[in-house]
């Protein structure tokens, strides 16, 4: 046969008898038989037929191989929970039956008024309906639980009066609330609690407060027509529980909705009816209520009063179309959150306004307790990840500690629903805002402090806390003991590894921190009894947290102890004591603000040109073979100024916290270029088996060698007048050495102004003034940089009309014709001493810098090549 879409029909069994049979009751004939007990095997046949539904009333059971097929609505005994479909198959105990998503399902509960309880179906949810086998009275209690509409308004309603029904968009919720029984007082608060339908409007008070329809003691004139408001609940002052609103009574919030499967409309009527127990107008003036079940087929519907028409519970003789209302404008604004698996939210209370709470955000402390906080942003603690387990169904849990959130649903994780534009959820009777954590906070390092090594390698911190009447105090040291000062120190950190912890895709990384003095020495420790901190070379370092307590303030949390037993560095105003107290035990002075000071080990723009001196005020220099040694300037032949030992002080590598440099004599670089070439200082191993290659003691020498860097080469070229095979990489070693031979690290110690020179094989000595190499940094040679002049030579230098140019192996002089000339190194030792005859005259000489004198001319530098 064809079915019609959207009619109801209904099996009936059909027995067909082959010949005239008789059965005779039990007692001989007299008493009745069910049809059950008839004997068809050779009479007759039974069959199911499926006709049109007609009838008012529900269908009085289903047979187990009846077989339903709807997309519209389902009638009879449904109950339960589960999943998205058609609604089709054998209807059998315990069978699940589906729905189509967008569907409205049809319950029949069993009420005063033997209606059938409309429940919208919520869009994209999804849930199991379960037959269960003669049944009619049906269940509401596990189909669409309580927050999981969505909001609707209803239609065919005329706005006059006070219809509250047609002004406002409603959505149909269970409460659990305190209160319920047959008589009451009003505005007393009761003990009985029960779980009651309400129709909540989508509109609120003043107050941000939440309003309900409830039916009012208060009567029109004419009769027992009760009045119909919207009004707000209340908490119990000492349970927290939700009860009725003051001069108010529980059961007045209580409706059903009740569905016409003829009309395909809905009818609403309240629970109860209440009646106030004397004379005074409105149950306001009275002190208690009489409840009582509503007749049935009472309902509300438009009457018209003598004055206009109004909304009013309408006995069942008046009941008309007019008390029959269809649902429209069903929206989503209600229903089912959609929530990001795996994206982690803020949840901020907005409750009532006038909540103290209200505002604050939804958190678990470090030790994992429930409380509500000021800030967000900063704290992953506020940050709770979405896992979804089912459609509609999801698991909350911290993103600190992992800890789930619950009281909303303690099933499997908590479910929530979408509000107007953001996700929204009834936990306990707290209405929660859901809002996305942006990108930037989704770090996963968020709520600690986590250093690159650049910060902790090239600063120092200093630990202070300011109280409210703005007063700075220190964490400092006193004979090594920790103690409140008004002076600060800086401290160092270093790393410990990371800690990882919480929950979500991107788990949390907590980075832990050694405290040291400066030097690296002496570390932060508890003291002996555990009551205080000192600084110590051998005691167990404590792990620091630093935890964020505020956007630029942190705890100081030991890492190591199990919580709760967790400890946290705080400052005793009274004592001035700095020591240990449980995590989450201080109110105020726990909180530190973290200041930086520049403190890197090594001299990050070291470029320029110096003398390098050493205590004594020597300066390094190279003699007649280029070897490293320390002179003082009287100590030369000739007559020279301090400039005269400049050297210059290149970056060769560059690096945020140890840069290297090559140390030059005689240096000429290009403008605008990389191009560098002079003298390098470069440590000798190479040739360390070559006699005069090491110092007396044994260890290498350091000497200054030509050597060229090109413009786009990271090699230099070393010799290399005579070879590029000579090329020293920064990846490769030739036959000339590693380039790390050229390379120099400068490196701060504990004195301003005083340097140590690190190489990779070890540090910058001397001895017997001869520079070498050591790898004990006790040993290593203290030096002083004082900035100089770059040196006046160049490639070609003019005095007056006589030029002076340096070549490969030769000086040529221009314009010196019949003066005296007088070539020497820089340590005076004279290399040429003739009266030039031409006027274009070459003079050999060896590599490396020389001083030329024309008679009757200052004396210059060259650099040979």
């Amino acid at each position: 046969m064809d079915l019609t879409k959207g009619e109801h029909y209904e099996f009936r069994e059909v027995i067909t008898l082959n010949k005239k049979y008789e059965e005779k009751g039990a007692t001989g004939g007299a008493g009745t038989v069910t049809l059950d007990e008839l004997d068809l095997s050779n009479n007759g046949t039974k069959s199911l037929q499926l006709v049109k539904f007609k009838g008012s009333d529900i269908v009085g059971a289903w047979d187990n191989a009846t077989v339903i097929t709807a997309d519209k609505s389902v009638s009879g005994i449904i109950s339960a929970t589960a999943t998205n479909g058609a609604i089709t198959g054998v209807i059998t105990e315990g069978k699940k039956v589906t729905v189509p998503v967008g569907t409205k399902i049809v319950l029949n509960v069993s009420n005063a008024n033997g209606g059938l309880t409309v429940q919208p179906f919520v869009p994209d949810y999804t849930m199991a309906l379960t037959a269960t086998v003669g049944n009619t009275a049906g269940s509401l209690a596990n189909v669409i639980a309580p927050k999981k509409l969505t909001s609707f308004k209803f239609t065919g309603l005329e706005a006059s009066g006070t219809n509250v029904l047609a002004t406002n968009e409603f959505e149909y919720v269970q409460l659990t609330v305190k209160g319920y029984q047959s008589t009451g007082t009003v505005g007393a608060t009761n003990t009985a609690s029960t779980t009651i339908d309400v129709l909540r409007a989508k509109t609120k008070d003043a107050q941000g407060r939440a309003l309900y329809l409830r039916m009012d003691t208060a009567k029109f004139a004419g009769g027992d027509y009760y009045k119909v408001k919207l009004d707000t609940l209340s908490k119990d002052d000492g349970s927290g529980d939700i009860i009725a609103a003051p001069k108010a009574v529980i059961q007045s919030y209580a409706f059903g909705i009740a569905y016409d499967y003829a009309a395909d409309s809905v009818s609403i009527y309240p629970k109860f009816t209440l009646d106030k127990a004397a004379d005074p107008a409105s149950w306001s003036d009275s002190s208690t209520v009489t409840v009582a079940a509503n007749a049935a087929g009472n309902v509300l519907a438009i009457k018209q009063f003598s004055t206009a028409k109004e909304l009013t519970l309408v006995p069942v003789a008046e009941v008309s179309k007019t008390a029959k209302y269809t649902f429209g404008d069903i929206t989503p604004g209600g229903g089912v959150a959609t929530f990001e698996d795996g994206v982690s939210y803020y949840i901020q209370r907005a409750n009532k306004a006038e909540n103290i709470a209200n505002g604050k955000f939804y958190a678990n402390n470090f030790y994992g307790a429930a409380q509500y906080m000021d800030s967000a942003y900063y704290l992953p603690a506020t940050q709770w990840t979405v896992k979804e387990i089912t459609t509609g169904h999801y698991t909350v849990k911290n993103r600190e500690t992992g800890a789930t959130l619950t009281g909303v649903d303690g099933t499997d994780g908590s479910i929530f629903y979408t509000g107007e534009g953001d996700a929204v959820a009834v936990a306990a009777a707290d209405t929660l805002l859901f809002i996305k954590v942006p990108a930037q906070a989704n770090d996963k390092y968020l709520g600690y402090l986590n250093l690159k090594e650049e910060d902790y390698r090239n600063k120092a911190y200093s630990i202070s806390f300011t109280d409210y009447n703005g007063i700075t105090t220190f964490v400092n040291t006193a004979d090594s003991v920790l103690r409140a000062s008004d002076e600060g120190v800086y401290f160092k950190l270093s790393p410990v590894p990371v800690i990882e912890k919480g929950f979500g895709a991107d788990t949390l990384v907590r980075s832990a921190y050694y405290i040291s003095d400066r030097e690296g020495k002496k570390f932060i420790t508890y003291n002996d009894a555990q009551t205080g901190y000192k600084l110590s070379e051998t005691a167990t370092p404590v792990k620091f947290l630093f935890r964020n307590v505020g956007a630029n303030t942190y705890s100081l949390i030991d890492s190591v102890v199990s919580l709760p037993a967790s400890k946290e560095l705080i400052i005793d105003i009274k004592s001035g004591a700095v020591r240990p107290v449980a995590v989450g035990s201080a109110v105020t002075n726990n909180a530190f603000d973290i200041l930086v000071e520049a403190a890197p080990e090594y001299v990050l723009d070291a470029k320029g040109h110096y003398n390098i001196e050493n205590m004594r005020g020597d300066m390094l220099a190279a003699d007649a073979q280029g070897f490293g040694m320390f002179r003082k300037e009287g100590e030369l032949k000739a007559a020279y100024e301090k400039a005269d030992f400049a050297l210059f002080v290149d970056t060769a590598k560059i690096d945020k916290i140890e840069p290297s440099y090559f140390i030059l004599s005689g240096a000429k670089a290009e403008k605008g270029t990389s191009k560098l070439e002079g003298n390098f200082l470069r440590v000798m191993s190479d040739s360390a088996n070559v006699e005069g290659y090491k110092a007396d003691n044994g260890l290498i020498r350091l000497a200054f060698v030509p050597a060229k860097r090109e413009a786009t080469s990271d090699s230099l070229l070393v010799n290399f007048e005579s070879a590029k095979v000579d090329s020293v990489g920064y990846a490769k070693t030739t036959s000339k050495g590693k380039v790390s031979q050229f390379q120099f690290k400068i490196q701060y110690t504990n004195t301003d102004g005083e340097y140590l020179v690190e190489n990779a094989a070890g540090y910058l000595a001397t001895y017997n003034d001869v520079l070498c190499l050591t790898a004990n940094k006790a040993a290593a040679q203290l030096i002083k940089l004082t900035s100089v002049e770059a040196p006046t030579a160049n490639e070609g230098v003019e005095v007056s009309e006589v030029k002076v140019i340096a070549g490969n192996g030769a000086i040529q002089i221009v314009g010196a014709q019949g003066k005296k000339v007088v070539v020497s190194n820089i340590l005076g030792q004279t290399i040429a001493n003739t009266v030039i005859s031409s006027d274009n005259a070459t003079i050999a000489a060896p590599a490396g810098v020389v001083v030329v004198a024309v008679e009757g001319e200052e004396a210059v530098k060259a650099i040979v090549k």
